[in-house]
């Protein structure tokens, strides 16, 4: 029999809420880009919808608001060649995009972009409709430029253009290489960000501070709220480990394929993971990166989720559209499986989906409430410890008090469960 606890209460089957009637993620993503440019009267909108959904649900739709020039074979001012002017950039691909023959969208694929890639663009066709790319297995042609935006100039945007090529870090930091990179809201992130290898997770140093853990408000776990002051700096992911990720570690043979992997995007949260499991890859990654990786513990958990803040949540009281998604967060945010990691606004931190998508394994061994806890921050533990606590919430939370910062869950060590994964630390 497996211990539930608070897990247990978070995945009840309940009746308050109304599902999607579809269970595809490209269904709903159709639905959140048209969402997004319903509205608009710039007609490049409506030519990034079609280019992005040809065939979508909205198609038709889209293309009587363009009127004759919606048309796949007929010549606006995106799809006709007014001369290329030379530039030398890097754009990030915002979602997954087909790579055209020429400048307009009736032309020949001659192959695609995923989300979240990183692509040199050699030049602006169209009056800037088009960017001219050069993608890293040597395909040249264009994409449509709704589809992307400039990237920062950042060593990891630029170690992703260029396949194969490892950057020194600014002095001071660990070396960076080559990683995949995820799409970003255009806000600029508040902290900067190191990797240790090409496989390695995006880590964000955290100086140490002072807090208060907990909530006396929230469930008989939380309380009592309590002073705590982290005695060390360290590092934790900017995102949860992803399916990629964890793929890198079974093409080395070191981890377990996952139930269910083979089916969820490679930008999504790795999922289905027993603590057992998230111990296994960190003993991997430790190994290739030659750096101490480990599971956060519960405190230093909550201080770098609550970015700074005292609220339930890291953006104030109350659940706000764009922010997480969950089972009753309305909309495109009630979700059947959680969105790409990077999908949502990052915290104060600039750490992303700290809370929903996931619930996060921690070092710590599970205990019913703060009593006795630590006052640095040290990891709880004690011999054969069975339970380990999760801290979150996931994309199946049926209430809103599961996702606050405080929340704390726990599930056995050594069992998987479908919305369990985790995000790694060092010092």
């Amino acid at each position: 029999m497996i211990p539930l606890g608070r897990a247990g209460v978070d995945n009840r089957p309940t009746l308050q809420f109304v599902q999607l009637k579809t269970t595809r993620d490209a269904d709903i993503l159709d639905l959140a880009f048209w969402n997004a440019v319903k509205e608009s009267t710039n007609a490049a909108d409506y030519r990034a919808y079609l280019e992005a959904y040809p065939n979508g649900a909205f198609a038709p739709l889209a293309r009587l608001r363009l009127g004759p020039a919606g048309s796949s074979s007929a010549g606006t001012n995106a799809d006709t060649n007014d001369g290329i002017d030379d530039v030398d950039l890097i754009y990030e691909v915002l979602l997954n995009a087909n790579v055209r023959a020429e400048p307009r969208s009736s032309s020949a694929r001659v192959g695609g972009v995923s989300k979240g890639t990183a692509v040199p663009v050699t030049g602006l066709a169209a009056g800037g409709t088009w960017l001219r790319v050069e993608l890293a297995d040597g395909t040249k042609g264009f994409l449509f430029a709704e589809l992307a935006r400039q990237a920062e100039a950042s060593p990891q945007v630029l170690a992703t253009a260029d396949p194969g090529k490892a950057l020194a870090a600014p002095e001071g930091n660990t070396q960076i290489a080559t990683a995949p990179t995820v799409a970003r809201s255009a806000k600029p992130l508040p902290t900067e960000s190191f990797r240790d290898c090409r496989d390695c997770p995006e880590m964000v140093p955290i100086t140490a501070g002072r807090f208060i853990m907990g909530d006396d408000a929230g469930d008989k776990s939380e309380r009592p709220a309590h002073p705590v002051s982290l005695t060390r700096d360290f590092a934790i992911g900017r995102f949860e480990v992803t399916v990629a990720e964890w793929k890198a570690c079974m093409a080395a043979g070191a981890c377990p394929t996952l139930p269910g992997i083979d089916n969820f995007d490679e930008l999504s949260p790795a999922r289905n993971v027993s603590w057992d499991d998230a111990l296994t890859y960190i003993d991997w990654l430790s190994g290739i990166s030659g750096q101490p990786y480990r599971l956060p513990s519960e405190a230093e958990w909550e201080f770098a989720a609550r970015g700074g803040t005292a609220t339930r949540f890291w953006w104030g009281d109350e659940i706000v559209g764009g922010t997480v998604s969950c089972r009753q967060c309305g909309g495109e945010w009630s979700r059947e499986s959680p969105l790409t990691v990077g999908a949502l606004e990052a915290n104060p931190f600039g750490l992303f989906d700290v809370a929903g998508s996931v619930a996060e394994w921690t070092a710590d061994c599970w205990r019913s409430s703060h009593n006795d806890a630590t006052a640095d921050g040290a990891v709880v533990t004690e011999r054969n410890c069975r339970q380990r606590v999760l801290r979150g919430g996931s994309w199946r939370s049926s209430s809103s008090k599961f996702l606050a910062s405080s929340s704390r869950f726990f599930y056995d060590a050594d069992v998987r469960f479908v919305a369990n994964g985790f995000r790694v630390a060092r010092d």
